[in-house]
């Protein structure tokens, strides 16, 4: 019998190992994947105070080196993609192929945000006074752009993490630029009270599920589907995010009152559309007031 794998952190580009540790899960089976640490505040302080040291130097060094830092790791991202894919299926419950382009995006993603640096201009600015000019900076957060991070991972998901971290050790990135402590919400709650007080930014991986039970009180790990009738449009249901496997459906009238009732929320990351209709198609692109809409 295979034993069972030890997570640990990654602090000032070296693995630590936790007093504490908890079982992670795989959400079909509930069978043990690994064990996670239950990092400290003295952890998190360390990881903190490991991303404040390596940060001036880091910002010090040319925006173009940076990103090359980024694209190194994205393909180490492509060598690996079948088994951080596979992790994430075990551990997540995501099908194989969306966890596949989950991977790939990832990559593609670091390479985007590589690409910005050239795109990171400044201003010279005429000065309503005689003999001066006034020269305009932009300073953007993010890794490419000069920051040091610290990350805890969702404790019901931290393996992809995991190995996303041992791929990124195998590369040049000098140590301390990126810092892992695994834990619960009382990690997370002492990592962003760090952050508030040293006005850092907290860089933070949501997860959540919860086992079903069916009949005769025997616990499962997937949920059972499901119809639910419900009347009011203002439910929470339809207003809130939901971590499960959960549709919630509201007949309207026509586009207009999909429009407004999708406006009426207040989270607004992503949205599609689903029609055969161009103009339609358009028209709810330009209303939805969300990041990104797609029609579909």
């Amino acid at each position: 019998m295979s034993s069972v794998p030890v997570l640990r952190n990654y602090i000032h580009g070296e693995f630590a190992a936790s007093a504490e540790v908890h079982d992670v899960l795989n959400p079909a089976t509930g069978a043990v994947l690994a064990r996670s640490p239950l990092s400290s505040q003295q952890e998190v302080d360390r990881a903190i105070a490991a991303a404040r040291a390596a940060q001036k130097g880091w910002a010090r060094k040319p925006a173009i080196e940076r990103a090359g830092h980024l694209r190194r790791i994205a393909a180490k991202l492509r060598e690996n993609v079948p088994g951080l894919a596979h992790t994430i299926t075990e551990e997540q419950g995501k099908i194989a192929g969306l966890a596949e382009v989950e991977v790939n995006f990832t990559a593609d993603y670091l390479d985007y945000m590589a690409e910005w640096v050239r795109r990171l201009e400044g201003e010279i600015i005429t000065s309503d006074r005689p003999d001066e000019n006034i020269f305009l900076f932009r300073k953007p957060l993010g890794v490419v752009a000069g920051n040091t991070i610290v990350i805890k991972p969702s404790e019901e998901t931290p393996i992809n993490c995991h190995l996303f971290t041992k791929l990124l050790a195998q590369t040049d990135l000098p140590p301390g630029v990126f810092n892992v402590v695994y834990g619960t919400g009382a990690t997370g709650g002492a990592l962003s009270g760090a952050c508030r007080r040293g006005h850092g930014q907290l860089h933070r991986q949501r997860g959540h599920r919860q086992p079903h039970y069916g009949r005769g009180g025997r616990q499962h790990h997937q949920a059972q589907p499901r119809a639910r009738r419900q009347g009011a449009a203002d439910i929470k249901i339809m207003r809130k995010e939901i971590f499960g496997p959960v549709l919630p459906v509201q007949v309207v009238d026509g586009l207009d009152e999909a429009i407004a009732l999708t406006n009426d929320c207040e989270y607004g990351l992503t949205s599609s559309i689903y029609t055969r209709d161009l103009s339609k198609a358009l028209h709810a692109i330009r209303e939805i007031d969300f990041g990104e809409t797609t029609g579909v």
